[in-house]
Order: C-alpha cells, then structure tokens, then sequence
C-alpha cells in the first residue's frame, strides 16, 4: 500500500517535472529569445538609440512598458536587455526593461485575479515598482553612468583605466 502510494506520487512528480520542461519553460524561452533575434535583425542602432537614449523618468517609464508586453523569462530578459543594449539602447533604461519582463506573465495574472485575491494588487503594482527599484540601486551602487564600461565589455574592449583596477596574469 505505502509502495502503491509512494509510485504514484513519483509519478505525479514527474509528470509535472515533464509539463514544466515540455511547456511552462520553453515558450517563454522560444519567445524572448526569438525577440532577442529579430532586435538583432531588424531594428537600427539609430533606431533604437531614438526608442531609449537615455535614463530619465519618461525613457524608463517606456522600457518598462516594454518589457511588461515582452513577458518572457527571466533567462531570455537578459538575453533581450542585452541586444536592446548592443544595438544602442541605454543602460539603464535595458535593466528597466529586463527587470519588468519576467514580471508581467499573462499566467499569473489569471491565477492571482482568480485565486488569489489578495494578492492581485501586488501583481499588478510589482512589475511597476521593480524596474524603478533596479534602476535606485543601479544608480547607487554602480554611479549614474555605468553605461561606458558596459559598452565596451560588449565590444570586448576594455576602457584605458581599467588596466590600473584589473589584475593580469604576470
């Protein structure tokens, strides 16, 4: 009987290991990923350097926005945030958009207004408040302007100071 019940409950487990590999997982992936690939396909430095020069209110107001509509994954945020970047983007303002992305998927939206009612505010209000919580600490940790070092780590290159604060192999 224990046996019996054991079985079923490691089949039952795997079962929903098998659904959250097979489906949960990989559209959001496929999704940010494939966003990640048309950016880098198809929208301009010039363009995107107009959609998100830079960090102030209305700009990062914009990449939240956008990366709420996104709703990818975590994983596929970053890799998006990163060609958002690559191809122009402000720093701050592609942490912005990294930030909302994971935040605001359609799923949870659904479970939490049906659900779970008390908490529906809180989904709704967190995505909002995330990104400008990213960006307070981005701006207090790393300084108003990180965006030269990042821009040439993505190139490779490494800025004409960085060889006095970075050890190198004797």
């Amino acid at each position: 009987m224990l046996a019996l019940a054991l079985a079923q409950n490691l089949a039952d487990a795997l079962l929903f290991a098998f659904g959250m590999f097979c489906w949960e997982i990989p559209w959001a992936l496929i999704l940010g990923f494939a966003l990640s690939d048309a950016v880098q396909a198809v929208v301009s430095k010039q363009e995107m350097r107009r959609l998100l020069p830079d960090d102030s209110p209305r700009w990062l107001a914009r990449a939240t926005v956008l990366g709420a509509a996104s709703s990818s994954c975590s994983y596929a945020a970053v890799a998006l945030a990163r060609s958002l970047f690559r191809k122009g983007a402000d720093f701050t303002a592609a942490m912005a958009f990294q930030f909302a992305s994971p935040a605001w998927v359609p799923s949870s939206w659904w479970q939490s207004l049906f659900l779970e009612h008390h908490s529906t505010l809180a989904k709704f209000w967190g995505p909002l408040k995330t990104p400008r919580a990213a960006v307070r600490g981005l701006r207090t940790f790393v300084g108003r302007n990180p965006e030269l070092r990042a821009r040439l780590a993505t190139t490779g290159n490494e800025p004409a100071d960085s060889a006095a604060h970075s050890p190198r192999p004797a």
